[in-house]
């Protein structure tokens, strides 16, 4: 047994001897451990610019001592030696260019799949969104476009040219039933080429009368005629009662009433009860007063200074005033000479003769002063000059 235990003690450090004679001999050289490869875990993303904008890719990678070396279209970029690449000021040339990253370490190295570069001449970030509208409704659609300005903008009605939609934003006119499904779209353009919006299309849906514009409060001379009206949306057909201080008025059913005063009727409040089948809404009211003698206007909240951007529909001012109607307007232009000349208009009446002056934009207004003269049977007033500032698109 003795002899059995010498001979395997002899056999087990004749193996180990061998061992370390393969592993460079039984000394205390260091053992090598080799490095792993890296592994790309997050490859850069396919990407869309508008031109000019700046274009960034990314890489996420792991592993020890990463170096990176990004490619075009696998030719080497000088510089670009970082996890992050980005590209200034691309433009339609560099659209469908393909990148890609190699990392490397001393393991080796890995390629990165292709992002490929979208280069567009501008971005809609914001498009027109489809609408449900009661009957009689009007709405607006906006769009955001991003890119190198300036842009210009060219609003249409399935697919027609609306004249005068000129800017970001475009107001319809009242859609009646007829326009169910109707669509409005965009063309963006500038310098470097145009896209097209999505479409957004209008429903015309089923909906209770809701008054959209109320009658409006006048001052007239005892004899002379006062009128007022109503305006609702909702689903057609209508029914009108226009009442006098709550109290219905015998055969005044259409959506204007109209009236000889007398001094009877000051501070009399008419308003109207517009119904469908669907329900009724009732306005609300609007005072008369009526003056035995005219009274000369007076300007209760004057005109404000307006800034527009070249390319924007209107420039819109804003008055309200008192006194008897009915009116007359001359609305003035004051340029940088100092010449003043009256021109055409658009003045619109809201509500409690609130009074809206609508005017074209052109640049050629830009610093010019605008002013509005009333006139009634008593007399005229004219309002302060609001300065008009037309800045460029």
């Amino acid at each position: 047994m003795v002899k059995y235990l010498n001979a395997l003690k002899g056999l087990t450090a004749g193996l180990c001897l061998a061992v370390l004679s393969a592993c460079g001999g039984g000394g205390g050289g260091a053992i090598t451990v080799p490095v792993a490869a890296p592994t790309i875990s997050t490859s850069p993303n396919a990407t869309v610019v508008a031109a000019g904008e700046t274009a960034t890719f990314n890489v996420a990678a792991t592993g020890s001592d990463l170096s990176y070396q990004w490619q075009r279209n696998g030719t080497a970029i000088s510089g670009a030696t970082g996890a992050t690449y980005t590209l200034t000021s691309p433009g339609l040339a560099d659209n469908n260019a393909q990148f890609t990253v190699v990392v490397t370490n001393p393991g080796g190295s890995v390629a990165s799949g292709p992002a490929v570069l979208s280069v567009v001449p501008l971005v809609i970030t914001t498009q027109p969104a489809s609408i449900n509208l009661p009957d009689g409704a009007n709405t607006t659609f906006s769009v955001v476009a991003r890119g190198t300005a300036p842009f210009t903008y060219q609003w249409q009605r399935n697919g027609t040219v609306i004249p005068s939609a000129t800017s970001s934003t475009y107001t319809t006119p009242d859609i009646i039933q007829a326009d169910s499904g109707v669509s409005f779209r965009v063309v963006v353009s500038n310098l470097v080429g145009q896209v097209i919006s999505d479409s957004a299309v209008v429903t015309v849906v089923n909906a209770a009368p809701s008054i959209a514009r109320a009658p409006e409060s006048l001052a007239v001379v005892a004899g002379s005629n006062a009128s007022f009206s109503v305006f609702a949306t909702g689903t057609q057909p209508f029914t009108y009662q226009w009442q006098r201080n709550g109290v219905n008025v015998t055969g005044a059913t259409a959506s204007t009433y109209s009236v000889v005063t007398t001094l009877g009727d000051d501070a009399a409040l008419f308003r109207a009860v517009v119904t469908n089948a669907l329900g009724s809404a009732t306005s609300d009211a609007a005072t008369l007063t009526v003056a035995s003698a005219p009274i000369t206007p007076i300007i209760l909240t004057d005109l404000q200074d307006v800034t527009v951007r070249e390319g924007d529909a209107f420039a819109i001012f804003n008055l309200t005033l008192s006194g008897t109607g009915p009116f007359t307007f001359e609305w003035l232009r004051r340029d940088g000479n100092g010449t003043t000349a009256a021109l055409p208009g658009f003045v619109q009446s809201t509500l409690n003769q609130s009074y809206r002056l609508v005017r074209p934009t052109v640049a050629a207004d830009n610093g010019v002063l605008f002013s509005l003269r009333i006139t009634n049977a008593a007399g005229s007033v004219t309002s302060r000059e609001a300065l008009l500032t037309v800045l460029p698109p």
